[in-house]
């Protein structure tokens, strides 16, 4: 099965020679706690067919022996078999810290755009900050390394949306939510000589 992906139900049965299928009990356990803990060995079924579903850890991969047992309160036989949980690209985190969504600034307006980017299996490669402009997105920088932040000038007066873009060291991408700020007209000034 793949990384944080359940299997699917598999079906087993029981039966012992002097004891009703139904009063027998099952129990399984796993040899690698971090990769599939014994709660999640989930067993089901009632009488002579019974199944279980192992679901894997978060983030977890490997290969772990899968001991079910039945017992008729005296005797105990077991079975087991290998589980390979194979492992899969998870996508970075990624979001804005700033600015802060509903910022004012007055016109021409300087920001940081800074992003908080992490992946739980790799490293982020890059992250892209974006305006929103007309119909689409710009892309206006990008940042290969922490911190991921850069600083733009010169934003003119209206309304303006930043989204960022985290890449992994695999491929994988996520994108912020969004962020949108005001920039104000610049007003008007006035000198007076005496």
């Amino acid at each position: 099965t793949n990384e944080d992906t359940p299997t699917p139900s598999l079906a087993f049965t029981v039966d012992d020679a002097e004891t009703a299928a139904g009063n027998l009990v099952v129990a399984a356990i796993s040899s690698s706690q971090s990769l599939v803990s014994n709660n999640n060995v989930l067993l089901a079924g009632t009488g002579a067919n019974r199944n279980l579903i192992v679901v894997p850890s978060l983030n977890q991969n490997g290969t772990t022996t899968i001991t079910v047992s039945v017992s008729d309160g005296t005797a105990t036989s077991s079975d087991s078999f290998v589980l390979t949980v194979q492992p899969v690209n998870d996508a970075p985190t990624v979001s804005l810290t700033s600015p802060n969504s509903g910022a004012t600034l007055i016109a021409p307006a300087s920001i940081t755009l800074a992003a908080a980017a992490t992946d739980p299996d790799g490293t982020v490669a890059l992250v892209k900050f974006f305006v929103r402009v007309f119909d689409g997105e710009l892309s206006i920088h990008y940042v290969s390394a922490p911190p991921f932040q850069f600083v733009t000038n010169y934003l003119p007066a209206g309304t303006h949306t930043f989204t960022a873009k985290a890449t992994d060291n695999s491929g994988a991408t996520a994108t912020s939510d969004s962020v949108t700020i005001t920039v104000a007209p610049a007003l008007p000034s006035l000198s007076i000589d005496d």
